[in-house]
């Protein structure tokens, strides 16, 4: 099935389409004025294609599809702009991407990626429920391009501890294993790290955290 494709990057980037699963991510997709170009469903449903549980399996990344799947077109993106942002610097994981950008979502940050996993795939819409598309979303090729008036790096440690900084704020989050490059780390106005009793954070963990407190 043509549609099933749009589980790899490649196609994804190719027809500027992506897969949104389940009925919370649609309608917020749906709210948010995205295309939805087409509805699969196992039942009847008004505007959609019915199709059979076989068919909606190959459609979905999920052992037990929920429905509905939809075929929506991928936003385009945005420029930075000077607001709260938070930062996706090459983060691997699309749970992690999805998790920090429904954070994101519910506390009016911008989200701004930088390599990494794809904002866009099923994955990263599923764990984010949607968010995506109710967020601005853009992307930058060096830290020079983020119009904020701090740039806060998250290092595991070494750093001060979280409090007021300038708005509007960019919060640079790194990679799972490897953190943010050291001249990214070191081009920030600012560095910090959590203080805590345990070794580190999750990167979705961490960076949640760290939009809370540098909005109180």
């Amino acid at each position: 099935m043509e549609a099933a494709k749009l589980h790899e990057a490649k196609h994804r980037r190719r027809q500027g389409r992506t897969l949104v699963e389940g009925p919370g991510a649609l309608e917020v997709a749906m709210e948010s004025g995205a295309d939805v170009i087409e509805v699969f469903s196992l039942g009847e449903a008004p505007g959609a294609t019915q199709v059979d549980r076989s068919v909606l399996a190959r459609l979905s990344g999920t052992e037990t599809p929920r429905g509905p799947i939809a075929i929506v077109a991928i936003p385009t993106d945005d420029d930075p702009r000077p607001a709260d942002s938070v930062v996706l610097w090459e983060i691997s994981d699309p749970g992690n991407v999805g998790a920090l950008i429904r954070t994101a979502a519910f506390l009016g940050f911008d989200v701004v990626a930088h390599g990494g996993a794809d904002i866009w795939s099923p994955k990263a819409i599923r764990s984010a429920a949607g968010a995506q598309f109710a967020v601005h979303v853009s992307r930058v090729d060096s830290i020079e391009d983020l119009p904020a008036e701090s740039t806060v790096a998250a290092v595991v440690d070494g750093g001060s501890a979280p409090g007021p900084v300038p708005r509007p704020v960019a919060i640079l989050l790194g990679n799972e294993a490897a953190g943010l490059p050291e001249a990214v780390a070191t081009a920030a106005t600012h560095r910090v790290t959590i203080p805590g009793q345990f070794e580190s954070l999750n990167v979705a963990v961490a960076g949640s955290l760290l939009m809370d407190r540098l909005l109180r």
